[in-house]
């Protein structure tokens, strides 16, 4: 049954009720009089942006403690599901808009008001950080993770890489499987060759044409030295388990549901894509495989093995 009679009473226990505080003065009071009963009051606090985010906290509650949150998102790793989980437990102003590797550009002053930084950030970039931080990120299969890479710029429809002037996707839209890989122009290979070792690496053992300053094996060495230096990380092909780890470290809840995002399954449905027919993978592709990932692939399995290990201990 409703109150069709409201009374500042009725709309002081709305506060209390809605929004867990008192009227911050007589005016807020009068200005809810006008509603013609309980229904309607219920409503109009239901609306409110603080009753909204109020209920939102409850369902993802923000992380708390005197650090940032790093998540050093490599290409291709379901870094998007995990940035969008990870997101709903900081406040907007809190998360930093740069997505990828260029937060030096930011005045150092300007990064200390986020908490959570999440992009394709390289040891190097993540250096530009001020706070106490601590830092994750997710490792794939190398080969996978290039096939990945390819399908997914492939896929881009050809008037959106042309609107968009989408120059990777356009390579990838004229070549087949095998001239990308062998493809060594326009900064692809810095997409696709040992990208995992080298984001551990940074332009400190990288130059700028993504060659190796230092030998391969201490290259090698010097990334599995900065993964196990990290707060975290974990391996798509584990994901369910590494998002537990993940939220297990932060102090939340793993979802419930984990949503999937831009996965290769599903892009077709997005008008900014079409379907794409998968190669054979012939010798001579599995070959370039081979060597686009020769660090990569010790670096993973090294990191696949080690986290197996840290689940089994739990």
């Amino acid at each position: 049954m409703q109150t069709t009679n409201i009374t500042e009473e009725h709309i002081i226990w709305a506060y209390r009720l809605f929004l867990d505080r008192e009227p911050e003065n007589q005016e807020v009071i009068k200005e809810k009089l006008t509603c013609k009963n309980t229904r309607e009051l219920r409503d109009l606090f239901r609306k409110l942006k603080e009753y909204q985010e109020k209920e939102i906290n409850k369902l993802f509650p923000k992380i708390k403690g005197d650090y940032s949150l790093v998540f050093m998102h490599i290409p291709k790793t379901g870094g998007t599901t995990l940035h969008n989980i990870l997101a709903k437990h900081f406040y907007p102003d809190e998360i930093c808009p740069e997505k990828l590797n260029d937060l030096k550009k930011y005045p150092q002053n300007s990064l200390e008001k986020y908490r959570f930084f999440s992009g394709h950030f390289d040891r190097e970039n993540i250096k530009y950080i001020p706070q106490n931080a601590k830092i994750i990120t997710i490792l794939r299969e190398p080969k996978n993770r290039i096939l990945s890479v390819y399908y997914f710029w492939k896929a881009h429809r050809s008037e959106v890489i042309e609107k968009e002037n989408l120059v990777e996707p356009r390579i990838a839209k004229k070549l087949n499987l095998l001239e990308f890989l062998r493809y060594g122009d326009q900064g692809i290979p810095l997409h696709i060759d040992n990208v995992q070792v080298r984001t551990m690496l940074g332009k400190m053992y990288v130059g700028d044409k993504g060659e190796y300053l230092i030998a391969k094996d201490e290259a090698l060495a010097k990334a599995i030295e900065y993964l196990d230096s990290l707060s975290a990380f974990g391996i798509m092909e584990e994901y369910l388990k590494t998002v537990n780890h993940f939220c297990t470290l932060l102090g939340i809840d793993t979802p419930d549901v984990i949503p999937v995002d831009k996965a290769r399954s599903q892009l077709s449905q997005l008008n900014r894509f079409e379907a794409v027919k998968e190669e054979e993978i012939t010798p001579e592709i599995a070959a370039e495989l081979e060597r686009l990932t020769d660090l990569d692939s010790q670096l993973y399995d090294y990191a696949k093995k080690k986290f197996i290990a840290i689940c089994a201990e739990k």
